[in-house]
């Protein structure tokens, strides 16, 4: 998905990875902004979305609890690059950028999970 590896422990799943926004840029964008017109009715500046201004940190943990299961943590955090003075915190709780980017990564995710279990299947 284009996120660098910046930390992994084996034994107990953890992984910590990170990398530029990975929805494609139009749905970026339309997410964007939607969510720059709402912090826009409470804040005293105006917001835009800018394409590629926030990194994203992803944490994943991975624990195989059996042949047939997985049991699979994520989290993402965004760490802006280009700041600036903006201190207006974007107040909805989930909002639906965040829900598209969980999406996109736990397909990822899923699919790579369904790969492993296959090969582990081989080699028995």
């Amino acid at each position: 998905m284009g996120f660098a590896v910046k930390n992994m422990e084996r034994q107990s799943g953890y992984i910590l990875a990170e990398g530029l926004q990975p929805l494609p840029k139009d749905q970026e964008l339309k997410l964007g902004q939607m969510m720059c017109d709402e912090i826009n009715k409470v804040s005293f500046q105006r917001w835009v979305p800018r394409l590629g201004n926030a990194t994203k940190s992803v944490t994943i943990s991975v624990l195989r609890l059996g042949d047939q299961k997985t049991k699979l943590k994520m989290r993402i955090a965004n760490t802006a690059i280009n700041g600036g003075a903006n201190t207006t915190r974007y107040q909805e709780e989930y909002p639906p950028i965040l829900q598209a980017e969980y999406q996109f990564i736990w397909r990822g995710l899923e699919k790579q999970i369904f790969l492993d279990e296959n090969l582990d299947k081989i080699k028995h």
